[in-house]
């Protein structure tokens, strides 16, 4: 059944949010990049990249 989501892709879009909304108080929006967030959800850049186009498609999904 594919009717749930695979719970590691739940905690690697929470990890990335969780350490997106610390970096957003931390510092600007322009300073923030994919590398830093990658380093510090613990995930690969390619990772970030198979859920999110970009900075601003995170950013958009939070809203």
């Amino acid at each position: 059944m594919k009717d749930r989501e695979d719970l590691r892709v739940v905690k690697t879009r929470e990890a990335i949010r969780d350490v997106f909304q610390t970096m957003i108080c931390e510092m600007d929006y322009d300073q923030i990049t994919v590398k830093e967030l990658a380093r510090r959800a613990r995930i690969n850049r390619k990772t970030f990249y198979s859920h999110y186009t970009g900075l601003d498609d995170l950013l958009q999904q939070r809203q």
